[in-house]
């Protein structure tokens, strides 16, 4: 993975972002923030403070279920085209 191999100082910081991410989402589907400009009605994004990724997301009802659409780079500075 591009993230262990490139970041020596914290290799599995990635990993265990997403691990929390997950455990979050599980938790509270609505945790992120509605995502704009996109073409998909309901589209939430959450922000993985120290890696700088974006999580795009939607829940479906009624079992809550998450999808998740896209991994985004912050820095990348535009948003993925949904």
């Amino acid at each position: 993975m591009w993230w262990h191999d490139n970041r020596p100082a914290a290799p599995s910081a990635l990993d265990s972002e997403l691990r929390n991410a997950f455990r979050l989402l599980a938790r509270h589907p609505l945790v992120g923030s509605l995502a704009r400009p996109t073409t998909i009605p309901g589209v939430r994004r959450l922000l993985l403070p120290n890696t700088r990724y974006y999580i795009y997301y939607q829940m479906s009802e009624p079992d809550r279920a998450i999808e998740i659409l896209s991994f985004w780079n912050a820095s990348r500075g535009a948003h993925p085209k949904l």
